[in-house]
């Protein structure tokens, strides 16, 4: 894989973990844990179609890297993905529950492996479905069990799990909408989450502006910063893929 951008697509992977929340309008502020925990749960997205345009910055302790990302998603079929850089088209990537395959249009390369290998290879325990929920902002449901909260100001902080991993939540005490949120795993490697600019798409509140900061053992300190131009949901959109001849196969890269 082109070093430069493994560093990009772990950040995609890991970026979209927590990203939308449904607005909550006529509620108190004087809330328990039940109506917290049934607006978190209520909060994911129901979804055939999911697009997205953007901007992307991020930091590496080796780089910094600034690009433009087109997504798309069919539900259980396809996520489809475009970074270009100044304009100019760099990687092309297909996803389907089989296999992956990324183009390289600088160097005229490509890769294609199995979507088991791919998640393997970044320690990720994800089925195809998941993928598509994380990319599209959805989270798994959090551990009723282990779950508190305390209300400080304007701002609801929830201390839970998510599939198993150490999570603290900040929410809107007004709109229950999603401010930050923080994942450790058992490394104590963490996802730290922002959201900003909340703009309504259909009957959803989404944040166009997302800042994410990750500490991580293999990459070090990364920091990525996302600012949306458009985002859809349920529009049909092509998913236009295909390898040129002339494009070497190159061996899959594992990045550790």
């Amino acid at each position: 894989m082109n070093i430069k951008y493994s560093h990009f697509l772990v950040l995609i992977l890991a970026v979209f973990l927590v990203s939308s929340c449904k607005s909550k309008k006529g509620l108190t502020t004087d809330y328990k844990d039940k109506t917290i925990l049934t607006a978190i749960e209520n909060h994911n997205i129901d979804y055939d179609w999911f697009t997205a345009v953007g901007k992307i910055n991020m930091s590496t302790p080796d780089q910094s890297i600034g690009a433009k990302i087109y997504l798309r998603m069919q539900k259980d079929s396809a996520i489809w993905m475009v970074v270009k850089k100044l304009g100019i088209e760099v990687a092309r990537a297909f996803i389907t529950p089989e296999e992956f395959t990324i183009i390289y249009r600088w160097e005229k390369v490509y890769e294609q492996e199995s979507l088991q290998t791919l998640l393997e290879s970044f320690n990720a325990d994800l089925s195809f479905t998941e993928l598509q929920d994380y990319l599209a902002g959805n989270i798994p449901s959090v551990d009723k069990t282990d779950f508190r909260t305390r209300k400080v100001a304007e701002v609801i902080n929830c201390e839970t799990k998510l599939r198993g991993l150490k999570a603290f939540l900040k929410l809107d005490a007004e709109t229950l909408r999603l401010n930050s949120f923080e994942v450790f795993n058992q490394k104590n490697e963490s996802v730290k989450g922002e959201y900003e600019n909340h703009q309504q798409v259909n009957n959803l509140f989404l944040p166009f502006k997302r800042t994410f900061f990750i500490q991580s053992m293999e990459y070090g300190d990364m920091k990525a910063t996302m600012n949306f131009s458009e985002l859809q949901i349920n529009e049909p959109k092509s998913m236009k893929f295909s390898i040129p001849t002339h494009y070497e196969k190159l061996k899959y890269y594992r990045p550790f």
